[in-house]
C-alpha cells in the first residue's frame, strides 16, 4: 500500500513539475555551465511585428535611391500569417516612424487606387512580405521593396531567429535587384 501511495505521489509531483516548467525558464546543462532558456514558440504579435520590422528596416536602408522623394510607404499584409488585427495596427504604427504616410494595400490595390501607374509607384515604395512559417523562434519569409518594374530589391528567402529578445538574420538565400 505504501508503494502504491508513494508511486502516485511521485507521479503527481512529476506531472506538476512538468506543467510548471513548460511555461517557465528551463535550465539546460551543457558542459560545465548552466544556461537558462525560455521554452516555447514566438506567438506574440509584438514579437512577430518586431521581426517584420527588422527585415523592412534592412530593405529600407538597402538601395536608398529607391526611397528618394517618397511620400508613401505601402505594406502588403495579405501574406503575413499569424498576425492579428492588433498586430497589423502595431506594424502600421511602427512604419509611421519613417516619417511617411503609411498605406495598407497590395500591388493590385495600389494600381486600382491610382498610386501605381505604368508599373511605377512615383511617390512611394511597397514592402511585400510573404511569411512562410514560425518554428523554434524562427520566421522564414520572402521580402521585397518595390518602386517600379526596374527599381525593386528583394530577398528570395530569409530566416530570422529571436535570441535574447532580439531578432537576428541567420540565413539569407539569395537577394535580387531589378
Amino acid at each position: 500500500m505504501k508503494k502504491v501511495l508513494l508511486t502516485i505521489i511521485s507521479l503527481v509531483m512529476i506531472f506538476q513539475l512538468g506543467c510548471v516548467v513548460k511555461d517557465k525558464k528551463v535550465k539546460e546543462i551543457s558542459g560545465n555551465s548552466v544556461e537558462e532558456k525560455t521554452k516555447g514558440e514566438v506567438k506574440d504579435d509584438e514579437e512577430i511585428v518586431d521581426g517584420y520590422m527588422e527585415i523592412i528596416n534592412m530593405l529600407y536602408n538597402k538601395d536608398k535611391g529607391l526611397n528618394d522623394g517618397i511620400k508613401y510607404i505601402a505594406i502588403d499584409t495579405s501574406n503575413m500569417r499569424n498576425l492579428s488585427e492588433e498586430g497589423e495596427e502595431k506594424l502600421l504604427k511602427d512604419l509611421e516612424g519613417y516619417g511617411h504616410t503609411v498605406l495598407k494595400y497590395t500591388m493590385k490595390g495600389l494600381k486600382e487606387k491610382g498610386f501605381i501607374e505604368a508599373s511605377i509607384f512615383k511617390e512611394g515604395i511597397l514592402f511585400e512580405i510573404k511569411h512562410d512559417s514560425i518554428k523554434n523562434n524562427k520566421i522564414t519569409m520572402v521580402a521585397s521593396k518595390y518602386r517600379s518594374g526596374l527599381g525593386a530589391i528583394g530577398l528570395n528567402k530569409v530566416v530570422i531567429e529571436r535570441k535574447n529578445n532580439k531578432w537576428e538574420i541567420i540565413e539569407e538565400n539569395g537577394s535580387w535587384v531589378s
